[in-house]
């Protein structure tokens, strides 16, 4: 490790004593920067590695979450340092081992087309009796698949085999029934064990076929990777000898947050001590403490002493979403505070689609954080539809859709005229009727609409606006038919919203409005363009596939869009890390909204007890397997669920550097089971917490009247 230079001292001015210690530490030295969200941990971070480059040392840099990894990014900026480059652990995973890996979205693929002899019942194990088709959770098949797909995909990091998950079954079994004291007769507790090995059986079998099929295709799962890696590392010690040459200092933000393979990653390339580490995190890492350095900060430097602290409950959702959007006005119109600085954080990001509205409606710009869906949106699905119209002018359901995007936006009578029968000798009497069924009559009605619309059967019916658009879609079609041959994903559909008045469309919206189209447009090309480089012979009937399965599992995708510094942000919960902003809403602070509502899965797995089946089928019993209450009670399962919301919760609050809203909406539960966080703020009667509540109600009544 080259010669450390002198700390000089811009990169001291300003820390604590605490923060000054972490940054004037050695290199060479596993450092463990421990505190509190808000804490001055990633400015150490930041400063430190500053440090080094000035020292001309190489760093490696990992941020958990891309929140984290941009706000890293923007402090190194900030202090003149742009050629470090921040990752994260998968990314440096794929460029030790130099190949890629399965995605959750297509391992999840695979397992459905593994799962789906099972829910056929074609296995022989059916016909030769070995499994009950009445097998737990095969009644439920959407949520057996899910909470099968979660369980194989655990065991797989954990490095639990098909087999010794089934090993491990057998035995947890053995150590439960007839150990472990339950108010049950034994020949129930007998039936629900062998349900249970049957269940493991089934389980196990399906792990198989998933690591079969993947291996099939040719690629490997992230956990997979980082097992191959580390058996490569340990068998071949120059490679992190050179990896360590290259970069002496690594330096890792939110080290709480990491799996154990990624720590194992750390200590193969840097050894079992760590040295020449610093791991930032809101606790110290086990394992890692005795040989380390450790500096706690305990100053809180993100928040003032005193945060203003406002609490709302309002009537229903859409009251809560005017109350954050004319705030949000009042903050930008009264305090000077800029939309950049301004976010609306929820516990899942379709949570902030009423303030989206409200926001939209004040003309007030605003941007999705993090990993959002994308083919749910209206306008995606408008530019979606008119590539499917031009593909495929006879499906009828998308045609009818391309009849309503806003360029065109046909009225519901010339949509009923379009769908109607041609002029001529009119149909017997009832013979419609006598046609089949209502599904059959209703895809014969698509089937006359798209005729209509491209034969012109009844332009005549038509207004003269509406048949104007309808001649001009049927002139464009053929023309957008030939394109799908001749440009590429992203050109074709840049081209389609561009011809067929979309684009123009967007920019007559007001500007808040048309900056998230764009936005969203821009969202749907990068989608396109990933999609052809990854299937380079499929054209827009595969793309328009892909995109109505991504709907159909209400997919969130992430993207790298730049952050808008005059736009509000709404993002997610989990992807607050790394964020902080002068004012947050904190919003839906609620049972059943965040905290979200505990739903055990169908199973759990212990080590000690096996497989931990929830569902019972046996007559005249409780609806869950004595197992499984049992052990939900022991391990406090619900509790343990919701203190991780409430530790969640907490960071999204650490957020704010000055000003804090916390709102819900409905009536308050007891909340016996199901915390109430809103409530829990409002019982702490701390100075700086203001609740409006029924000023703001008295003010809105006083207005109606």
């Amino acid at each position: 490790m080259s010669v450390e230079n002198e700390v000089p001292a811009a990169l001291i001015d300003g820390l604590d004593a605490a923060q000054r210690v972490a940054v004037e530490s050695p290199f060479d030295v596993a450092l463990q920067v421990i505190g509190a969200p808000g804490s001055g941990k990633s400015e150490v971070l930041a400063r430190r590695i500053v440090r080094a480059v000035d020292s001309s040392l190489g760093v490696l840099v990992i941020a958990q979450g891309e929140g984290a990894r941009r706000s890293l990014v923007a402090r190194l900026r900030s202090l003149g340092c742009e050629s470090v480059h921040v990752e994260r652990f998968d990314d440096l995973a794929l460029r030790l081992a130099g190949r890629s890996t399965l995605a959750h979205l297509e391992a999840q693929r695979i397992f459905e087309r593994c799962i789906e002899p099972l829910f056929a019942l074609a296995w022989p194990e059916f016909e030769r009796g070995e499994i009950d088709a009445q097998q737990p959770g095969l009644g439920w098949p959407e949520r057996f698949r899910e909470d099968a797909f979660a369980l194989i995909l655990k065991l797989h990091e954990a490095g639990i085999t098909p087999q010794a998950f089934l090993e491990g079954a057998r035995r947890g079994a053995a150590s439960f029934y007839g150990h472990v004291a339950l108010d049950l007769d034994e020949a129930t507790l007998a039936a629900q064990r062998r349900r249970e090995l049957e269940l493991a059986g089934v389980l196990a079998r399906l792990y198989r076929a998933f690591l079969d099929a993947v291996t099939e295709a040719g690629t490997q799962t992230t956990s997979a990777l980082y097992a191959a890696l580390a058996d490569r590392l340990a068998e071949n010690p120059s490679l992190a000898q050179s990896h360590r040459r290259a970069y002496p200092l690594c330096v890792v933000d939110d080290v709480h947050a990491c799996r154990v393979r990624e720590l194992t990653l750390l200590r193969l390339l840097y050894g079992e001590e760590m040295r020449g580490v610093t791991l930032a995190g809101v606790a110290a890492v086990e394992g890692v403490a005795e040989a380390a350095l450790t500096v706690s900060l305990q100053s809180a430097h993100r928040t003032p002493s005193r945060l203003e602290t406002t609490l709302y409950r309002a009537v229903d959702a859409r009251d809560e979403a005017r109350f954050v959007a004319d705030e949000i006005a009042r903050l930008t119109h009264e305090r000077g505070i800029p939309l950049g600085e301004i976010a609306v954080a929820a516990r899942e990001i379709r949570g902030t689609a009423a303030v989206a509205c409200e926001l939209a409606a004040r003309d007030i710009p605003y941007q999705y954080l993090g990993s959002t869906s994308l083919f749910d949106d209206a306008i995606v699905l408008d530019i979606l539809s008119l590539a499917g119209a031009a593909w495929n002018p006879r499906d009828g359901v998308r045609m009818l859709r391309t009849l309503q995007v806003p360029p065109i936006a046909l009225s519901d009578a010339s949509l009923y005229r379009l769908c109607g029968l041609p002029p001529g000798p009119q149909a017997a009497l009832f013979e419609e009727l006598e046609r089949g069924e209502r599904g059959a009559r209703r895809a014969e009605r698509g089937d006359r609409l798209a005729r209509n619309v491209l034969e012109g059967l009844v332009d005549e019916q038509l207004s003269e606006g509406a048949r104007a658009r309808v001649q001009a879609l049927r002139a464009a079609l053929p023309r957008w038919r030939a394109w799908t041959q001749e440009l590429d994903l992203e050109a074709l559909l840049a081209r389609i919203a561009g011809e067929s008045g979309m684009l123009a469309w967007i920019d007559r919206c007001p500007k808040a409005l048309a900056r998230h189209h764009r936005r969203q447009l821009t969202r749907l090309l990068a989608q396109a363009r990933n999609f052809a480089l990854a299937h380079p012979r499929t054209g827009i009937e595969s793309f328009l596939e892909e995109a109505n399965d991504l709907a159909d599992r209400d997919a969130a995708l992430p993207h790298d869009l730049p952050l808008e510094p005059d736009a509000v942000a709404l993002l997610a919960a989990e992807e607050t890390y790394g964020f902080e902003f002068e004012a947050l809403f904190a919003i839906g602070a609620h049972a059943r909204s965040f905290p979200r509502y505990y739903s055990p899965p169908s199973f759990y797995y212990s080590p000690r007890y096996g497989l931990i089946a929830r569902e019972n089928l046996e007559d005249g019993g409780d609806a869950q397997t004595a197992k499984f209450s049992w052990y939900f009670a022991k391990q406090r399962v619900a509790e343990k669920y919701y203190e991780r919301e409430r530790s969640l919760f907490a960071a999204v609050l650490a957020r704010a550097r000055s000003l804090l809203y916390v709102t819900a909406y409905g009536r308050a539960t007891r909340a016996l089971r199901n915390p109430e966080f809103l409530e829990e703020l409002r019982a702490t009667h701390e100075d700086g917490v203001r609740d409006v509540t029924q000023r703001v109600r008295s003010s809105t009544t006083r207005t109606l009247g």
